[in-house]
């Protein structure tokens, strides 16, 4: 063995020339050092010292010698999107939590940016468990091919732990800077007034949900009014534990306010002869010309003053039309409309570990398999089930592959350019390989926008500012997704999901990568990556269960760059501060 050793390592050394290599001390990953590393060494210089030595080093003593060499070494910058990264669409239900995790300290850091008001010591173990979580090692190796093992669940379980243990420090992080700012307790007889606060260094305008208890609900008919008198309409929607009354309304940098919910008798209107889009069988068939009505809704369209919104019994969403700036938002080549689902499935030679753990190492760095299928939703049922003050609700009801329930939801607000939208669904546990995409088919008058991705520490334009042959099919973002042409922009916060896949969902036989002579920044398909199960040792095999998905979208003019148009997109995602007072 040792004559077979001498004789490779004599071949790649040349007199007068260094030769780096790597060993490892175990044949593995995360393996500890190995004393034998050191006696080989020591048994070559012996006998070969006087040709060839070798000598122990660090990588900084690598680099140091590369820098001082001389070489025309060529230079880079830009991200680097790893291939590791989808593994955490294998655990949405947790990456949820550990996002509202992060979000609950990061606001509360913007209302107490001296940290004066907070326990530091929560929130120093807060960020501990978060970078915890964060980190790659999702579980265990057999995670995938042993699912039912108890070990294999125990860590899984671990590792959840992190984040759920994260997201208790932060709220009770939170209620402690809330309270030492006169958040008031629970108690009979509560006035319902609020405090609202913008925690950004700027203007902002945006919609606030207030939560009131099922002992506090009314029949009335409910305004908000501020400290300065103003007075603001508002739209109620039940939740769980009562209601949320939504309502729109701007402040100013930093600014605090407080407000009321006042309460008043309904008017009775006794006659309605204008503007009636419907005769006696309700059926809102009848065109209006020159309309006052806010709303106008027909039976596959709603529009308001800002905007209109059309779709089809196939695609779902297939006109997203901004009125104000004749701009249609939506890519007419996309086959699936906005915010649709779209299931993928390759499926394997069997159900046991071994047929799962090949079927998957096959993939290489495709994300599906030779065999994979797409599958498009069914459209059983499309409604508008509301029409208030405040905003228009848009209900489908899909029938999916791999899902029992799939449920959209589209609140389209009035006055504002804005929308949110919420995936509900029972997803069925299949152990297959899969993925589960929310398509975002968004463009400018059928034109393809600059893409831009949140980062951490940055905002990169995606298929563009990365490295020479790194991954151009997903990228992982913070939450925040930008599109833009000129001083136009779409943005869409990704509350509950991380993942962002920009290439067609088709099988590659050789992957493409990042090359600046080929690449196309406007060649991408763009899809909110929510689930997956397809790497074959540490990601979580089972995505069964009930789970829903938020987003929020604007779009409009005044985009100054970059930087604005993901700051439009957190404040959607983090929004203004509320919370009881006496």
């Amino acid at each position: 063995m040792k004559k077979e050793i001498n004789y490779k390592i004599y071949k790649v050394f040349i007199k007068n020339y260094r030769v780096y290599t790597s060993v490892h001390g175990l044949p593995t990953d995360n393996g500890s050092p190995n004393i034998e590393v050191v006696e080989f060494i020591n048994w070559w210089n012996e006998n070969y010292g006087e040709e060839v030595t070798i000598k122990m080093s660090t990588l900084d003593n690598f680099f140091d010698k590369v820098r001082n060499s001389g070489a025309d070494i060529p230079t880079y910058s830009g991200d680097w999107p790893d291939w590791w990264s989808f593994g955490v669409g294998s655990t949405p239900q947790i990456n949820k939590i550990y996002k509202e995790a992060q979000r609950t300290l990061n606001t509360t850091k913007m209302i107490d940016k001296n940290l004066e008001l907070s326990d530091k010591k929560l929130v120093a173990e807060c960020e501990n468990k978060l970078m915890i979580y964060s980190e790659h090692t999702w579980g265990h190796s057999s995670s995938l091919t042993h699912p039912f093992n108890s070990f294999v669940n125990l860590l899984d379980y671990k590792k959840s732990g992190n984040a759920i243990n994260a997201h208790e420090l932060a709220t009770r992080n939170l209620l402690k800077v809330l309270d030492r700012k006169g958040m008031s307790s629970l108690k009979p007889n509560r006035e319902p007034k609020f405090k609202i606060v913008n925690p950004y260094d700027r203007e902002v305008t945006q919609s606030v949900k207030l939560s009131l208890d099922y002992w506090e609900t009314s029949d009335l008919r409910e305004v908000i009014v501020d400290e300065l008198g103003n007075e603001y309409v508002t739209q109620s929607e039940p939740h769980p534990r009562g209601t949320y009354i939504n309502f729109v309304i701007t402040l100013n940098a930093n600014e605090e306010r407080t407000i009321w919910v006042k309460r008043y008798e309904i008017d009775i209107r006794y006659v309605k002869n204008i503007d009636v889009d419907y005769c006696c069988q309700e059926i809102n068939d009848i065109y209006l010309y020159n309309s006052n009505k806010d709303v106008q809704k027909y039976e596959n369209t709603v529009e308001n003053k800002h905007v209109k919104i059309t779709w089809d019994n196939e695609k779902g969403i297939v006109s997203w039309y901004d009125k104000v700036n004749n701009v249609e938002l939506i890519d007419s080549n996309s086959r699936s409309g906005a915010f649709m689902p779209v299931y993928e499935l390759t499926k394997s030679q069997g159900q046991t570990p071994g047929a799962q753990y090949a079927v998957r190492q096959k993939l290489g760095r495709n994300m599906r398999g030779i065999n994979a299928k797409l599958y498009h939703p069914q459209i059983d049922d499309i409604s508008i089930t509301e029409i208030g003050e405040v905003f228009t609700k848009i209900v489908m009801n899909l029938s999916l592959e791999g899902t029992s329930l799939f449920k959209l939801e589209f609140k389209i607000y009035n006055e504002i350019n804005k929308a949110d939208i919420v995936a509900m669904i029972n997803k069925d546990s299949v152990w297959d390989p899969e993925s589960l995409y929310i398509a975002l088919p968004f463009a400018f008058n059928n034109e393809k926008m600059d893409l831009f991705i949140e980062k951490t520490g940055c905002v990169v334009q995606a298929k563009k500012d990365q490295l020479p042959g790194s991954n151009i099919d997903f990228n992982l973002s913070l939450g925040g997704v930008g599109l833009k042409k000129d001083d136009y922009g779409v943005s869409i916060a990704m509350i509950d999901t991380s993942l962002l896949h920009i290439s067609k969902l088709q099988y590659e036989n050789s992957k493409k990568l990042y090359h600046e002579d080929y690449t196309d920044a406007h060649d991408y398909e763009l899809y909110s990556w929510t689930m997956n199960n397809l790497w074959e040792t540490n990601f979580k095999a089972s995505l069964g269960g009930f789970i829903e998905f938020n987003y929020s979208i604007s779009w409009g003019t005044g985009v100054k760059d970059r930087f604005d148009l993901i700051n439009k997109a957190n404040e959607m995602d983090l929004g203004f501060v509320s919370y009881r007072i006496d």
